[in-house]
């Protein structure tokens, strides 16, 4: 790519002195036009990042020098300033690439998903998935005269986005409060250790509670709203 027809901006946390073109190769003085030398540094991981080092302040007593992180500065200028609490993420994990195309701002656990997991170790990997399963819980989904069981929750509301035609993360979230009833389904949460139901303490439910309508032990609150209601409209209509 030819670096002359690449467009700079100025960097508005550098008071505007110095620029930067759309993919990070070239760093420069804006009124001079001195271009600043470009290195790799390897303290924040082993394939390293881009950085340059800028004098502010210029002679008087308060200048000092700033390390500047390339993919960082390339963010700020094109995609704006970083939200409070996210950080830059390479899109495709090459933290050379810093083309403001292949940069996006982030959470920490959304920067930790998209790192190349390719040096763990066999043991190392063995022991990941094996905390995973143990944190996973199951769930059994009763409903429409049907059973449905399921390794963990996410399963579950793959399955339930899958049959209602709703994303997924929408259902997810309501088995993260271990709601009991979602549409047409009550649901059971195993222990993820034993594969029986956990205590009712847990916010769960015995299969010998569900019968597929709102008269349910734990629907008797959605069963009491409703008969209050029948109530009031026999009242009004006398």
């Amino acid at each position: 790519m030819n670096n002359s027809n690449l467009e700079f901006r100025k960097i508005k946390s550098l008071k505007f002195l110095y620029e930067v073109n759309e993919n990070g190769t070239i760093f420069r003085n804006v009124k001079s036009k001195k271009q600043l030398k470009i290195k790799l540094d390897y303290h924040h991981s082993e394939a390293g990042h881009y950085v340059t080092f800028v004098h502010l302040g210029g002679r008087s007593k308060d200048s000092k020098i700033v390390r500047c992180m390339i993919h960082r500065i390339v963010a700020e200028c094109w995609l704006g300033d970083c939200p409070e609490g996210m950080q830059v993420d390479h899109i495709d994990r090459n933290s050379h690439n810093n083309d403001w195309r292949n940069l996006r701002y982030v959470t920490i656990s959304e920067q930790m998903k998209n790192r190349d997991h390719s040096n763990i170790s066999a043991t190392g990997s063995e022991n990941l998935a094996k905390a995973r399963a143990e944190r996973a819980v199951g769930v059994v989904a009763i409903g429409n005269n049907e059973r449905h069981e399921f390794k963990s929750k996410a399963d579950c509301a793959r399955w339930l986005g899958e049959l209602y035609g709703i994303d997924p993360e929408k259902i997810r979230w309501r088995l993260k409060l271990y709601r009991k009833h979602v549409y047409d389904f009550d649901l059971i949460y195993l222990n993820a250790e034993t594969g029986h139901g956990s205590s009712t303490e847990q916010g769960t439910v015995r299969e010998s509670d569900l019968t597929g309508n709102y008269t349910t032990a734990f629907n008797k609150g959605k069963q009491q709203e409703v008969e209050m209601r029948i109530k009031h409209d026999e009242v009004m209509t006398e």
